[in-house]
Parts: structure tokens; C-alpha cells; sequence
């Protein structure tokens, strides 16, 4: 049901705007990507803002994980 909006575009000018404050955690399984989170960070707080993941990946905690990591 997702859809893939967030364009290379995007990621390039979030990175050069706000790079220091920007954390893209992935997940890979052998290698290949199978989740990610994008988090901003924030002080003493990091917000993560967006996940998601492959339909096919299943993965118990690793939202959690990938999101509130310290």
C-alpha cells in the first residue's frame, strides 16, 4: 500500500540543508536493503519521522530498532 515519494532529489537537498542533522538508518539482509528509517536530529532528541519496509520483510522489533536506536 506504500508508494515511493521521496525522490533522489529529495535526499539531495535534504543533505545539503540539513546533513548534520539528518540520519538514515538501513537494513539489509545479505546485502540487500530491506528497510530504512529516516530520522532528524535534534538537540538531545532524534525524531524519526519515516520508516518502511519491503511487504515481504519480516523482521520482529526491527522497527523499533531502526527508529528509537540510542
Amino acid at each position: 500500500w506504500g508508494r515511493a515519494f521521496l525522490t533522489r532529489d529529495f535526499f539531495h537537498t535534504m543533505a545539503s540543508r540539513m546533513g548534520d542533522k539528518v540520519l538514515l538508518v538501513l537494513a539489509e539482509d545479505e546485502g540487500e536493503p530491506v528497510a530504512g528509517a529516516l530520522n532528524l536530529i535534534g538537540g538531545d532528541t532524534l525524531f524519526g519521522r519515516l520508516w518502511g519496509c519491503l511487504p515481504s520483510a519480516y523482521y520482529p522489533s526491527l522497527h523499533f530498532e531502526a527508529c528509537y536506536y540510542q
